[in-house]
């Protein structure tokens, strides 16, 4: 049976990367990430109307390692200090178990 979970489980991976420049594309976030894990999925957020950058995008790992590794240190791309974190809060998601 497939499980239900894949695609909560593909989003535990998942980084924000905010405050980008605008001229920062996919490829400048996979050469700057790469070296941290296996890259599953590489975004930069465009607006939908004019389709100019936003700049904020999205970076996903398949290691689960990956993004602890990427949150341990500051990152600046093209000149700027990024904000970084998780997308999905660890704990948020239904049923994450524990204790």
């Amino acid at each position: 049976s497939a499980g239900m979970g894949d695609d909560e489980r593909k989003d535990a991976n998942k980084l924000f990367i905010g405050g980008i420049a605008w001229e920062t594309n996919e490829q400048h976030l996979r050469e700057k990430f790469e070296k941290y894990g296996t890259i599953t999925d590489c975004v930069v957020m465009k607006d939908r109307v004019t389709g100019r950058p936003r700049g904020f995008g999205f970076i996903s790992f398949l290691e689960d390692s990956a993004p602890d590794r990427v949150l341990a240190t500051k990152h600046e791309i093209m000149g700027r200090t990024v904000d970084m974190k998780l997308a999905v809060p660890r704990g948020e998601a239904p049923n994450a178990g524990g204790g």
